[in-house]
């Protein structure tokens, strides 16, 4: 009756949006390799990381992006995903409902 969990990464990455200014957008990051932006999260990739509305909302509010004109908010790059260990409470079952 053993079910497989979900494990939970540290993740070291480029964060990139557009700001509009005017009639115009900058392009601005946040994090590089030398210092790279951290969280954690249960995402394995980059694009389901990307297509998870709730966990870019909680970036953008920890970055103070939210309620700006901020738009096309994406993690650009990973430079390095670490496992840190399982979840006790999410399944592996349901890791395509959740980030899909």
């Amino acid at each position: 009756m053993s079910e497989e969990k979900q494990e939970i990464f540290h993740h070291k990455v480029t964060l990139s949006w557009k700001k509009k200014y005017g009639n115009g957008y900058t392009n601005l990051t946040r994090g590089t390799k030398q210092v790279p932006y951290e969280f954690v999260s249960r995402g394995k990739t980059l694009e389901d990381m990307n297509s998870n509305a709730y966990l870019m909302m909680q970036i953008m509010t920890h970055c103070g992006l939210a309620n700006k004109k901020v738009y096309d908010f994406h993690i650009k790059e990973i430079y390095e995903s670490k496992p840190l260990g399982e979840s006790f409470h999410y399944e592996e079952k349901d890791y395509k409902k959740e980030f899909k």
